[in-house]
């Protein structure tokens, strides 16, 4: 009895640990006429690519996989 006790404590605490981590907010897809358009990755790095106008930062993770994280 005292070591079910013990292992729901632990899941409560894992579960509780979880919930309260920071979410990292990542930026939505604009809802423009300019990003209607577009419905695969290689049109974002039109845009976003190295050397382009509005080229993502050097930090920023993978470039192939934009709907991944971005959402309309």
């Amino acid at each position: 009895m005292k070591n079910t006790i013990i292992f729901a404590l632990l899941v409560l605490g894992v579960i509780a640990f979880l919930f309260l981590l920071p979410r990292k907010e990542v930026p939505l897809i604009p809802h423009d006429q300019r990003h209607a358009e577009v419905t695969a990755e290689e049109g974002c790095l039109e845009c976003h690519g190295k050397g382009r106008p509005e080229q993502l930062k050097e930090g920023h993770p993978p470039k192939f996989a934009c709907f991944k994280c971005h959402r309309r």
